[in-house]
């Protein structure tokens, strides 16, 4: 296989990846990620960061991914489980979040990347991928 093809097929499977795991929890998947946009959760978790999730158990002290619908979900962190219900909190909030139904939780956070390691390799991947061998 020569390297424009290598380099193509490598540039598709890239795109594929990160197209799964950004729309992954919109069909329910195992495995999602997330771009932090707001600062609730600083400062162990700022606007920029990436987060990637799993379904499965949590407890007291996880973050977590709960979502009211696909559209508008939350990362904040777990503070009391209690039977069905669950309350979580920001980091940066003074107050807690309503008491939400268990299964609206959808992930718990397996991994925080932040945008200062993040940004720097998707460029240079970015590089690799679509201009290392144009001339």
């Amino acid at each position: 296989m020569n390297g424009k093809r290598y380099y193509s097929y490598l540039r598709y499977l890239f795109i594929i990846a990160i197209a799964f795991l950004i729309f992954s929890r919109y069909f329910d998947l195992p495995i999602s990620m997330v771009i932090l946009f707001g600062s609730s959760m600083a400062p162990a978790i700022n606007i920029g960061d990436v987060a990637i999730l799993a379904k499965g158990e949590f407890n007291e002290g996880d973050v977590v991914l709960w979502c009211s619908n696909v559209f508008n979900c939350i990362l904040h962190r777990v503070i009391s489980i209690s039977g069905d219900s669950v309350i979580t909190k920001g980091d940066a909030n003074k107050i807690p979040d309503p008491p939400i139904p268990r299964e609206m939780v959808k992930y718990r956070a397996i991994l925080i990347v932040p945008s200062y390691v993040w940004i720097p390799l998707l460029i240079i991947i970015i590089y690799l991928l679509y201009y290392r061998d144009r001339g």
